[in-house]
């Protein structure tokens, strides 16, 4: 083989034809300038960018008339043999395939072998480490609503592939959903992970529950580096912090960054990006499993004055001899069950959306007569605002009217029955008859009447 790296080099040093032929075993003068002559009509400078073996200034060099072959992509190839599964014989199958699909003809298989095995000698095959690497921010910029939201970010170490989430608030079931679409978006993992930074001690336990959920093994986080994730992080922050406009969203921003990351070249080859990377190496991960980590969480609670309990600003009926019990909840994603001591004594499907919203089961209650003197019920309070006045017995008894079970109105009748102590009767009434006139008898309104027209009559 012809020696054009050598012979490019010395030219380049300031040799003459002589002195290259002298220097370069086996290499006449006559050799050294058709080289020059063939590198100076290719506009070839030295050093090249990127680097070509001998072989691959050769057949650039003495392209073949008739139906070219195609040279195979390097970093492409030298990355496949690196994956766990993959052997020369398995990627010159994927090579063959790839020279079909163009129309152009493969190098046979002799040649192909030595072509790899020139690469190999200048590239050595990267160890495969199939880590996922985790690191977290917790207050990565604050968000309209005043308060600081996380970022988790997480990189596939062998491509560095990179995506993130936002953590949207500090609660445990946010921080594991964030988890959750990592792992989503990536679609297939790696055996093991690490966290570069320590994980809040209060989500350690369920960190660890929900990555094992999904088969993925903790180890040293010593034992790997994002060589990408901390600039990633560092951009990432920065652009956070600068006091973006409205109409950016930091999610799309933090995406958008990651993006960008994972078009940069895997390494020398612009044309093989960390993008391509992670799609041949997510052939030999594991494939996600389709049913999510569910987090189960419990807490105590105590039901309310409508013999319901309340959970992230929803309410669910408890049965009425439970009304003064003490009782436990286990939420899941899609589920609550209430429990009193070890017994479950109500489950029901999870409420979503705008709080406020109510879960009644039928069996739970009973008749407005049973309930006990002294206790909430429909007659203890319209006998309440009859004391204070007609308009306000009036709205007590839309409500109630209105609600789809008359205990789901108890705690707004109880509510504004008491506004009397803070306003005074006459006021409370007063702002009940102008809500009435006004046909807009809700809560808030009624509230609003009171704060700015309890000077209309003197506090009783």
């Amino acid at each position: 083989m012809t020696p054009y790296n050598a012979i490019l080099k010395l030219n380049s040093e300031g040799l003459n034809h002589s002195e290259i032929a002298d220097t370069v075993p086996g290499c006449s003068r006559k050799t050294v300038i058709k080289v020059l002559q063939l590198a100076e009509a290719y506009h070839l400078p030295y050093p090249l960018n990127p680097p070509m073996t001998d072989l691959e200034l050769h057949r650039m060099l003495h392209p073949k008339k008739g139906k070219a072959e195609r040279m195979p992509d390097r970093d492409r190839t030298l990355f496949l043999l690196a994956l766990p599964g993959y052997n020369l014989t398995r990627v010159r199958k994927e090579y063959d395939a790839a020279c079909e699909a163009s129309g152009t003809k493969p190098y046979s298989r002799a040649m192909f072998q030595n072509i790899v095995s020139e690469w190999k000698q200048e590239m050595p095959i990267p160890e495969y480490r199939s880590l996922l690497v985790f690191q977290s921010i917790s207050h990565a910029y604050t968000g309209v609503d005043g308060k600081k939201h996380g970022v988790i970010f997480a990189e596939v170490l062998f491509c560095h592939m990179i995506v993130a989430e936002i953590v949207k608030d500090g609660k445990q079931r946010s921080w594991v959903h964030a988890i959750i679409k990592i792992l989503k978006q990536l679609g297939s993992i790696p055996d093991h992970y690490c966290f570069l930074n320590r994980v809040p001690t209060a989500f350690r336990d369920v960190t660890e529950d929900c990555l094992s959920y999904y088969g993925l093994e903790a180890i040293d986080n010593k034992a790997a580096f994002g060589n990408v994730l901390k600039e990633a992080v560092a951009e990432t922050t920065a652009a956070l912090n600068k006091g973006l406009a409205p109409v950016q969203v930091p999610i799309f921003i933090v995406k958008s960054i990651c993006s960008v990351r994972n078009d940069l070249p895997w390494s020398d080859d612009p044309g093989f990006t960390r993008n391509d990377a992670y799609n041949l190496e997510r052939n030999a991960m594991k494939p996600l499993t389709d049913r999510d980590y569910d987090l189960v969480e419990y807490t105590e609670v105590i039901p309310q004055l409508n013999y319901h309990v309340e959970i992230d600003g929803m309410y669910y009926s408890v049965p009425f001899e439970n009304r003064h019990d003490n009782l436990v909840a286990y939420i899941s994603e899609n589920q609550v069950e209430i429990y009193c001591g070890v017994e479950m004594v109500a489950v029901h499907s999870r409420l979503k959306g705008m709080p406020g919203q109510y879960k009644t089961v039928p069996d739970h209650l009973v008749p407005d007569e049973e309930i006990p003197w002294g206790e909430t019920s429909v007659r203890s309070l319209i006998s309440w605002a009859n004391k204070i006045g007609p308009a306000t017995t009036s709205v007590i008894e839309n409500w109630i009217d209105k609600a789809p079970f008359a205990v789901q109105a108890f705690k707004k009748c109880s509510a504004l029955l008491h506004m009397a102590s803070k306003y005074g009767s006459r006021t409370l009434e007063e702002a009940c008859k102008r809500a009435t006139e006004d046909r807009s008898d809700k809560y808030r309104y009624i509230v609003e009447l009171l704060k700015t027209g309890n000077n209309f009559y003197n506090n009783e």
